[in-house]
């Protein structure tokens, strides 16, 4: 997946795996009033594995894969594990790799605002329908009433309503 950088205030594009940020020990704060409803900040924090990729620099040398749950529509949960290379030697067969797990304390969702934060670079992990947002999101009822007649009515059409045709 690709590398993004998001400013303070931003909204997140997608829902990501926070890999860093500009503060201490890899902490962002998240608010998630369109996910929701709450205004209270949530408290994020990258893996100690990834935290201190806090350059674009350093971000662009993160090698290796995740493997993720398939894409759901639970806000809360979260489970994946980061597979990251140790040698950035190209084309070494046989690389050792770390494991590092992820759980929703590492998961900023699309919709999410990141707030107090002057900035964070997340993994993108799904995108577009795939999304927790958008997993959620539901078609909107219809607000007329039902067209059903009343007991004892009869329906009229009038015949000034009717179109004409030349």
């Amino acid at each position: 997946g690709d590398i993004i950088r998001v400013e303070n205030n931003e909204f997140f594009p997608a829902d990501l795996v926070l890999l860093s940020s500009s503060e201490p020990e890899g902490l962002c704060y998240i608010e998630t009033a369109n996910l929701d409803g709450e205004t209270n900040l949530k408290i994020r924090q990258a893996s100690p594995d990834t935290a201190k990729l806090t350059s674009s620099s350093a971000a662009s040398t993160l090698r290796g894969n995740m493997v993720s749950e398939q894409p759901n529509n639970s806000l809360y949960t979260f489970d994946a594990t980061l597979n990251i290379q140790l040698s950035s030697t190209p084309g070494f067969s046989g690389t050792p790799m770390r494991k590092a797990p992820l759980s929703p304390e590492q998961l900023l969702l699309r919709g999410a605002q990141l707030r107090n934060t002057p900035w964070v670079y997340g993994l993108v992990v799904f995108t577009g329908h795939e999304t927790k947002l958008m997993r959620n999101a539901t078609a909107t009822p219809s607000t007329s009433a039902p067209t059903e007649p009343m007991p004892g009515r009869t329906r009229h059409s009038s015949p000034r309503c009717r179109s004409r045709r030349p």
